[in-house]
C-alpha cells in the first residue's frame, strides 16, 4: 500500500440520493488509525512533522468517519479560484489561476488520496449528479469498512477521480443534502455517543 498511493505535491436539481455507505450498527467498526513507517514517511514528504501526522492520525480515530459535500454547481465555472501548481524547482509551489471547480477538483483529489494512504473511511457526495462523465453517480467513498484491502481501495480512489473530471451545471441545493446527512448520522448516534466519536462533515462550496 505505500508503494501504491502517492499524496499531490500541495480538494440542475436531482432527488438526494442517500449517502454511499449504509450506516454502521457500531461505529466500533471502524479501527484506532496507528500510522506505520510508510505513512509517517509519505505524511513527511508533503511536510507533516511527527507531530501534526500524529494529530492527524488522532483526528482520524476520534471522528471515524469524514463526509465531504462538493458543490458542483454551475456557479463553479467561474473563473477565479486559485491552485497551487509544482515548478522546476521541487521545494517550490506557485499560485495559478483558474475556475472555482478546477480548484475544488485539486482540493477533493487531494482529500481522496489521503484518505487512501490513512485507510480513513471518507464519503463523497455531489449535489447534482455529475455532467460529461459516463455512468455517473452522485456519491463516492474511499477505504469504508469491508473495503480496506489494497486492491479495494485503489479501485475508490479510481472511481473518485473519475467522478471528479465531471463538469459542475445546476443549482445548488445544499440544505436538502445536509438535512439528509443530518439524518444519516442520527442513525448512528447511540453508538456514537457511546464511543465518544463524532462525524467530520466538510462542505465544500463557494
Amino acid at each position: 500500500m505505500d508503494n501504491d498511493i502517492r499524496l499531490p505535491p500541495s480538494a440542475y436539481v436531482m432527488p438526494v440520493a442517500p449517502p454511499a455507505a449504509t450506516a454502521p450498527d457500531n461505529t466500533e467498526t471502524f479501527q484506532k488509525l496507528t500510522l506505520n513507517e510508510g505513512q509517517r514517511r509519505q505524511l513527511s514528504q508533503q511536510g507533516f512533522t511527527n507531530g501534526l501526522a500524529s494529530a492527524l492520525a488522532k483526528s482520524c480515530t476520534d471522528m471515524p468517519i469524514r463526509i465531504f459535500i462538493i458543490d458542483n454547481s454551475g456557479s463553479m465555472n467561474t473563473s477565479d479560484g486559485n491552485m497551487l501548481v509544482p515548478t522546476a524547482n521541487p521545494n517550490e509551489v506557485k499560485s495559478m489561476t483558474c475556475t472555482r471547480w478546477k480548484e475544488l477538483q485539486s482540493t477533493i483529489d487531494y482529500h481522496i488520496q489521503l484518505a487512501a494512504l490513512l485507510k480513513a473511511p471518507t464519503e463523497f457526495r455531489f449535489l447534482n449528479f455529475p455532467s460529461g462523465v459516463s455512468n455517473p453517480k452522485q456519491e463516492f467513498s474511499v477505504a469504508m469498512p469491508g473495503r480496506q484491502d489494497e486492491e479495494s481501495i485503489l479501485a475508490d480512489v479510481q472511481e473518485g477521480k473519475r467522478l471528479m473530471r465531471s463538469s459542475p451545471t445546476g443549482v445548488t441545493p445544499l440544505s436538502e443534502h445536509i438535512y439528509s446527512v443530518r439524518n444519516y448520522i442520527e442513525s448512528m448516534s447511540a453508538s456514537l455517543k457511546s464511543s465518544g466519536k463524532r462525524v467530520a462533515l466538510i462542505l465544500a462550496t463557494d
